[in-house]
């Protein structure tokens, strides 16, 4: 329909189609009878809906990612090789090596470029030598660039913009290489990650603001910064997938505002033990009660356009 010599070539135009809606995914998952913790962690990979073809959601999904690792690694590389091939490029040995190290938790162009360069793939270790590979893999909707806030040496955070693809390839060389199952345990430190920027796409369409992140020095992280469109920050959160004890509730909260965020923000799916330590606490319950409120605003939305016919 849109190769080159096709008679439709200007009279259409290719819409992007992206990952579901984080709010949308756990609303559906919701209605159809999950508890709020167990939604709003499943949604985080069923964002992806082919996912759905393979298992049905229950339990925790880690334990499911592992347990179906073997035929859902292939199955997300050809989708990956799929996308390369309707973009009309070739799944290259460099494309491939990018992505595998974002799997594997690297996300500053300057490490990246460092570690191609090692395995022969770019000729040079400066940052620059792999931003025109992230821009493509950003063009297809593979990758995804987080602003940085206050985070010394680094300004953008380079990421699948697929949580169950980012988990997929992180565990594809244990079956691919091995033939083995993954240890849910390792799914389950990645899904904490995830789960965080999943989090903090939602809040920031709730409040208006951007998602954002921050790198501390001594390594300690804000977990989810939201900013303006002028990249102040406005409020920082701490996330977690199970509870938060009052120590670290406090702890947290100090350090958000130590930092010079005005709004400190706690979210931990099992409860908080000490809410009143932040300005928002938010638990599992109140988190599904968000997500079904941004998912009939959504559909108003929508059928609102198609009333007017578009547009």
């Amino acid at each position: 329909m849109f190769s080159r010599g096709s008679p439709l070539l200007g009279l259409l135009a290719p819409l992007r189609v992206d990952l579901a809606s984080y709010p949308d995914t756990a609303a559906s998952l919701l209605r159809q009878g999950l508890a709020e913790r167990e939604a709003l962690l499943w949604a985080v990979v069923a964002r992806d809906p082919w996912l759905l073809r393979h298992l049905e959601p229950q339990g925790e999904p880690w334990r499911m990612l592992a347990s179906w690792a073997h035929a859902l690694v292939p199955a997300a590389r050809g989708l990956v090789g799929e996308v390369f091939e309707e973009e009309e490029r070739s799944l290259t040995r460099l494309y491939d090596a990018a992505l595998r190290l974002l799997a594997e938790g690297y996300w500053r162009a300057a490490d990246l470029a460092a570690r191609l360069a090692e395995a022969g793939l770019t000729s040079a270790t400066h940052p620059g030598a792999v931003t025109g590979v992230l821009r493509v893999l950003e063009e297809m909707g593979l990758v995804e660039r987080v602003p940085l806030w206050r985070t010394r040496g680094a300004r953008v955070y380079y990421r699948h913009r697929s949580s169950l693809l980012r988990l997929l390839l992180a565990v594809a060389p244990t079956v691919e290489e091995l033939g083995a199952e993954p240890r849910p345990e390792t799914l389950q430190g990645l899904y904490g990650v995830e789960l965080q920027f999943n989090l903090g796409e939602m809040l920031a369409e709730a409040k208006g603001l951007r998602r954002g992140y921050s790198i501390q020095p001594g390594g300690r992280d804000i977990d989810v910064v939201l900013l303006d469109n002028r990249g102040r920050a406005h409020w920082g959160y701490e996330v977690k997938a199970g509870s938060m004890a009052p120590g670290e509730a406090r702890e947290a909260v100090e350090g958000i505002r130590a930092a010079g965020i005005p709004r400190a923000g706690l979210v931990a799916l099992q409860g908080i033990r000490d809410p009143d330590a932040a300005d928002e606490a938010l638990d599992a319950e109140r988190l599904a009660e968000l997500a079904m409120r941004l998912s009939e605003e959504r559909a108003r939305e929508a059928e609102r356009v198609a009333a007017q016919g578009g547009g």
